[in-house]
């Protein structure tokens, strides 16, 4: 049997035990009180959805090197009592380097649009693009972990690595 292509991880939904961030309104970017904590489990369903679609970017950040990529594969459930976020990286991607060597990533969700974002992300290499610049993209500091959110995005899960 041969050697998988994948990298299987398994991440704590950050912050807190069982809360995320979303953006109750995505037209006041600007404000510092547009997103607000609230429990993953109201917003589990829509995720998974949204995960299914290819609705999500993961943000991930080593150092001073951050990238953001597409990612279609993964499944939010519960491990030891604690809320975890299961994400799928090929180990050929750029983002798995980053990630590989850092303690913590964030997944932000978009329920609607950004579509051309999202294939950019999903088809460029953060090798080759400033992924921010091109798709005119801003972050916001996470609250619990190191990885930034993406700011125009409505829903942030903040992670922090488990197991890898």
């Amino acid at each position: 049997m041969g050697k998988s292509k994948l990298l299987y991880v398994c991440y704590v939904i950050f912050p807190g035990e069982s809360t995320c961030k979303v953006i109750q309104d995505p037209l006041k970017l600007e404000e510092e009180s547009i997103m607000q904590e609230v429990n993953h489990k109201d917003y589990t369903e829509r995720a998974i959805d949204l995960i299914s679609q290819g609705k999500e970017l993961l943000t991930g950040k080593y150092d001073e090197k951050i990238n953001i990529m597409t990612i279609g594969w993964g499944q939010i459930g519960h491990i030891w009592g604690k809320p975890i976020m299961t994400v799928l990286v090929r180990k050929s991607r750029y983002t798995h380097g980053l990630i590989d060597k850092a303690d913590n990533f964030t997944v932000s969700l978009a329920f609607d649009g950004h579509d051309e974002v999202l294939d950019f992300c999903g088809t460029k290499s953060g090798r080759d693009y400033d992924k921010f610049k091109e798709c005119s993209i801003t972050t916001s500091p996470g609250e619990k972990v190191t990885s930034p959110v993406i700011k125009e995005f409505d829903l942030h899960f903040e992670c922090k690595i488990v197991f890898k």
